[in-house]
């Protein structure tokens, strides 16, 4: 695709800012449904999976003469590579501009000019294929990182599908994609409407729908069987946990029991549960049989 109106400069907070006589420091502007895709692992996986469309690759200034200095040279080289298969123009620029764009996020020298990515719309859980078939359900999750790190894990793990709620749920943002390490770019992730209605429509049509709860009446993560019934993994928000209503459509709850200098040995309420993020994969392990593999 031809490149859109980068043009630098503007008016903000009040005062008229003098664009930069060099073209590496002049600040671009994000077109419509352009964002700044940034990091080696998402730029890399985004243009080897090829779901978006691009604009071009903003690498930072010098980088491309000293990658045999960089660690990770062969996947910084083999992103720059691809985006030269695609036809895109490279463009170096300062790394203040790349600061700028990125909200001086971890960019690695690398940012990706593309549109952004959509959930993909879903009504009902599709028929399990397996016993051992596993999907993540997250019910408003807002946060990005651990929205992130839950794609990372859901892939890693080898996890059936990813959905979540098509309201007050993070968008699917550069953000999310670095904190999935660009599992995001290669894995679809769905969005319902109306996460309720899916997954008692789910629990009906065979699914064993297992919420993560910290709640007296929850059932041991450890002695949840696994494999034995396809699987969806329900997890809420960091605050507020699991809505009322998407509870009563699950067929079990389940917790994981801490035992180190944890609430359990210390009856403090201080540390009484994981990162959700931190759960989800604990979750996933026990279902996918990964740890006792």
């Amino acid at each position: 695709r031809g490149g859109g109106d980068w043009g630098g400069g503007g008016n903000r907070g009040g005062w008229e800012r003098t664009p930069s006589t060099d073209p590496a420091k002049a600040m671009p502007v994000m077109p419509v449904g352009v964002e700044a895709l940034y990091g080696i692992s998402p730029v890399r996986t985004a243009l080897e999976q090829a779901r978006r469309k691009f604009e071009y690759l903003i690498v930072q200034e010098g980088a491309l003469a000293n990658t045999s200095a960089k660690k990770d040279e062969p996947a910084f080289a083999r992103a720059v590579e691809l985006a030269r298969e695609a036809g895109l123009e490279i463009k170096e620029m300062d790394k203040g501009v790349l600061n700028n764009l990125c909200a001086n996020r971890p960019h690695q020298g690398l940012v990706l000019a593309c549109e952004e990515l959509d959930a993909e719309p879903l009504k009902e859980l599709p028929k399990a294929a397996a016993p051992t078939d596993v999907w993540l359900a997250l019910d408003e999750v807002t946060d990005p990182q651990n929205l992130g790190a839950m794609l990372r894990s859901a892939y890693f793990l080898g996890a059936a599908g990813v959905v979540v709620s098509k309201k007050n749920s993070a968008r699917l943002s550069p953000v999310v994609s670095k904190a999935s390490a660009g599992a995001l770019e290669i894995m679809p992730v769905h969005a319902v409407g109306n996460m309720p209605v899916m997954l008692h429509n789910a629990a009906t049509n065979g699914w064993r729908v297992v919420a993560a709860d910290v709640t007296p009446d929850s059932q041991p993560l450890a002695e949840v069987p696994a494999g034995s019934a396809p699987t969806v993994i329900v997890m809420g928000s960091e605050g507020r946990g699991l809505r009322t209503m998407v509870k009563r459509a699950c067929t079990h709850t389940a917790v994981i029991s801490g035992a180190g200098f944890g609430a359990e040995k210390s009856k403090s309420d201080l540390v009484d549960s994981l990162n959700v993020s931190v759960t989800a994969g604990i979750f996933l392990s026990h279902f996918l049989q990964i740890i006792s593999a």
